[in-house]
């Protein structure tokens, strides 16, 4: 799966037609409508993921500032509560649309290790975004707290969505938010990339933790595996 960030004319506007399409398809947008294609921040980035040279899925992401109105928060409730990490430690994740072949693949996983690269990358800590209920179980699969927070939005059906937050740090270390299991399922490889790539060097107290992390790798492998078999047994049902 080959990820691009969208920088051309021709390339924001497949984003776009591709988010319009998605969202027709399950009812978020009425024949005639358009999605709302405002930045999310000053700062904001459109990741298109392809599989070959298909588009299957688009994400946005905003780097907000203290001033910043972020959309799933201060837009959609009207405020920015104060328990909420600084905003400058933020990236706003929205608008994301996968097709439908390629939901419940480790596409998901793919992009959201995107996202983690650019949460490193920008040196921030937290992650938002907002998510349908039907959504919340996988969201808490790696690692997203809910807050208790939601909101409407009429799409072209009205739709409750929950304000997500994760700290995506532990100990002063980048993916140690998360559990041994889960982060050898979704952070181990993405983690390994940026320290070669040399993003981010761990000092000794880190690299014990990682190394003891790598231990549940083999029953995080198993986990992976049942849970496979399970996704195609409910499939050819």
């Amino acid at each position: 799966m080959d990820c691009e960030t969208a920088e051309t004319p021709p390339q924001f506007d497949e984003a776009l037609r591709f988010r319009a399409s998605i969202y027709r398809e399950v009812g978020r947008l009425g024949m005639g409508e358009h999605p709302d294609n405002t930045p999310l921040a000053e700062k904001s980035l459109t990741l298109l993921f392809r599989h070959g040279t298909r588009l299957v899925a688009t994400v946005d992401l905003g780097f907000p500032t203290a001033s910043t109105a972020l959309d799933s928060v201060d837009r959609a409730i009207g405020y920015y509560p104060e328990s909420f990490p600084a905003k400058i430690d933020t990236i706003e994740v929205a608008r994301l649309c996968i097709r439908r072949e390629y939901r419940g693949t480790d596409l998901s996983k793919a992009i959201f290790q995107q996202i983690h690269r650019h949460l490193v990358l920008t040196g921030r800590t937290h992650i938002i975004t907002s998510a349908a209920a039907a959504l919340l179980p996988k969201y808490d699969l790696i690692g997203f707290k809910r807050t208790g927070l939601s909101y409407s939005r009429r799409y072209g059906k009205s739709e409750r969505l929950e304000i997500l937050v994760t700290r995506q740090m532990r100990w002063g270390v980048y993916g140690l938010h998360v559990g041994p299991i889960r982060w050898n399922l979704f952070l181990r490889d993405i983690s390994d990339r940026l320290q070669k790539e040399g993003v981010f060097r761990p000092g000794i107290k880190a690299r014990a933790v990682y190394w003891g992390y790598r231990c549940f790798a083999p029953f995080a492998e198993w986990v992976e595996r049942r849970t496979l078999e399970r996704r195609r047994a409910e499939r050819y049902k």
